[in-house]
């Protein structure tokens, strides 16, 4: 016996498409994956901003350092104590800094005078101890402290 070829009303019995079940897996597997994709864009634009915080903050400091080698210890009395904030307009994050000086004991009959010269920045909080504020937990450290060793040659 010859079977016929099938004719178009057989293939259209069989239903094309998806399910119910099919499409709330496929939307599922959807919103995981979107989720998950933003959680990552978040941290990750998150750690560039401190990046760039921490950019400008090494910058400020190397910017003081630099300032206070081009001058003489008679000026640097004003400077001592002093905390003064910044605001980086790029990211409209304030910094504060504070600059400090030490002087180290030389020999006796030494040529020169050496001091330790010490600029600290930080940002997101008014206290430099305390690093960390409400809603910037989790990032770790927000501040730099840069030291210089500073010899000054005594001219007779």
């Amino acid at each position: 016996m010859l079977r016929s070829a099938p004719t178009a009303n057989a293939h259209r019995s069989k239903a094309f498409g998806l399910t119910l079940l099919e499409v709330m897996i496929a939307m599922l597997l959807l919103a995981t994956l979107f989720l998950s994709l933003t959680g990552l864009f978040t941290h990750l634009f998150a750690s560039s901003t401190k990046g760039v915080d921490q950019t400008v903050a090494v910058q400020i400091a190397e910017g003081i350092l630099e300032n206070a080698a081009s001058t003489s210890p008679d000026s640097w009395t004003h400077l001592d104590t002093q905390e003064k904030a910044i605001l980086d307009p790029s990211s409209k994050t304030q910094f504060h800094t504070k600059f400090t000086w030490t002087p180290q004991l030389g020999a006796p009959n030494s040529m020169g005078d050496g001091y330790l010269l010490e600029a600290e920045v930080w940002w997101w909080s008014n206290d430099p101890n305390n690093s960390s504020s409400a809603h910037r937990d989790g990032y770790g450290k927000n501040s730099v402290l840069l030291r210089r060793f500073l010899y000054l040659q005594n001219v007779k």
